[in-house]
């Protein structure tokens, strides 16, 4: 079920779906700001590899609308982990991640309550609010 900006349930009473696929053929980088991969802005799901030893994303290029974008980290090694991090000035602000606090241990960095970490072969849901200029994490 999706909730309107009315608060009003609506029902989907089809199948959803995720035809657009995008996996870039490099490896992330150990620190990847404003990451832009050709196909982005018209991507529903980005399958990414993370580097050896996992790495950050800072950013996503912002797209020109709304976009609601399933990012997977489709590495295998359990060390190759994709953390997402809040609000890094290392990217333009409207390509950052506003993540907002969490209550999930993060095995990376212990004392980073804010910061979101893909796991091998796992998932977030990520949508760009116009309003705030951001990638809000909505789902994992």
């Amino acid at each position: 079920m999706l909730v309107s900006p009315t608060d009003t349930p609506t029902t989907i009473h089809s199948v959803v779906n995720l035809a657009s696929v995008l996996t870039p053929p490099l490896a992330l980088i150990a620190a990847e700001i404003d990451y832009t991969p050709a196909g982005l802005a018209t991507a529903s799901v980005l399958r990414l590899t993370a580097c050896v030893g996992g790495g950050t994303l800072s950013g996503l290029a912002a797209p020109a609308q709304g976009q609601l974008l399933l990012v997977c980290n489709i590495s295998t090694d359990p060390i190759d982990k994709i953390v997402l991090l809040h609000e890094d000035g290392g990217s333009l602000a409207a390509n950052r991640f506003l993540i907002g606090p969490s209550l999930v241990y993060d095995a990376v960095d212990p004392t980073d309550t804010v910061s979101f970490t893909i796991p091998p072969a796992g998932s977030v849901w990520l949508w760009y609010d116009l309003d705030s200029a951001r990638w809000r994490k909505v789902g994992a």
